[in-house]
């Protein structure tokens, strides 16, 4: 696989490096690795092989490490293409099983054949991992996680998404906040197996509930409390979030009682087919979403776009 075509591929590599860059302890090595792969460093490849030479076979499987040296020497032994679910295995393994990217791992093994060796015949089709760890998705997710930071006091409560979609914040708010509960909503019944995989231990420990459902039929039967069209049980709520208002109508947001707290997204991105609701800028979403009280308005600048977000009560 030719340098440009890696770079294209695996331009999410460069979302995570936003997040290791706020994590000292994390942020030199995960350096390393995105220079040895992305940028071709050949100083950093030294780097990495003499971590798998001196580990001598205590931290790595050999299979494992044969498969990582054939990322890191690609052109050199003509191989054409790298899998995903490989590179992901090889950062995870060497960030030490950072969490982050356990739940990237996790989000592998949610596309593939659990029964079969990890072989090119046993591989699902995933989702684009860059559509959501890219660097302006992962700007866009610890931009909310850092403002909620500077509002929040205690426990976020019990927190629900509104088009949840595979839903890497959701592990950032563990990582950062007290939290009761966190319930993500999207009609996508993929993402819904997905998520059973990467947050297993939340959902046994009821810290985590994933939920197909249409967040337009939601009725709310109390301030707090919601159910969806046709069903009778209730779920509470203290927190929405909904980081995909370009892709949903203002519907969710009109049925919200007055007095919730919400979290919310969208950008200026037009020329995205699958945005059907954009926002010119900061004024126009303050104008289809208002708040008796904002507790933050802003813009995000990315490469492709301009991220508003408003955080406060309807």
């Amino acid at each position: 696989m030719k340098q440009g075509k890696f770079q294209y591929r695996y331009h999410w590599l460069l979302g995570l490096e936003e997040y290791f860059s706020a994590k000292e302890n994390h942020s030199e090595r995960y350096e390393t690795f995105v220079k040895a792969l992305y940028h071709d460093n050949w100083f950093r490849k030294r780097d990495i092989l003499l971590d798998l030479v001196m580990s001598n076979g205590e931290k790595y499987k050999t299979d494992e490490a044969k498969g990582w040296i054939n990322i890191l020497l690609r052109e050199h032994l003509d191989i054409n293409d790298v899998k995903p679910e490989f590179v992901v295995s090889f950062l995870y393994n060497y960030m030490e099983e950072e969490s982050l990217l356990k739940k990237l791992q996790q989000f592998v093994y949610a596309h593939k054949d659990m029964d079969e060796s990890w072989s090119e015949d046993s591989i699902i089709e995933m989702p684009d991992i860059g559509d959501f760890l890219s660097r302006g998705q992962m700007k866009s997710k610890l931009w909310l996680v850092n403002k909620l930071k500077k509002f929040v006091d205690g426990s976020l409560g019990k927190v629900v998404f509104y088009g949840g979609w595979h839903n890497f914040i959701a592990h950032l708010l563990f990582e950062n906040f007290e939290v009761d509960s966190i319930t993500s909503i999207d009609l996508n019944p993929e993402c819904m197996n997905t998520l059973k995989y990467m947050y297993d231990d939340e959902i046994k420990n009821k810290k985590f509930k994933p939920m197909i459902g249409d967040v337009n039929k939601i009725k709310w039967v109390e301030d707090d409390r919601y159910k969806f069209e046709g069903e009778d049980k209730t779920y509470y709520a203290d927190l929405i979030i909904n980081t995909s208002c370009e892709h949903m109508d203002n519907t969710w947001y009109d049925k919200l009682p007055s007095g919730t707290v919400v979290a919310l997204q969208t950008n200026d991105y037009f020329d995205n087919d699958q945005h059907i609701n954009c926002c010119v800028d900061i004024e126009d979403a303050k104008s289809k979403y208002p708040m008796s009280y904002t507790l933050y308005s802003g813009i995000l600048a990315t490469e492709l776009y301009n991220r508003f977000m408003l955080i406060g009560i309807k």
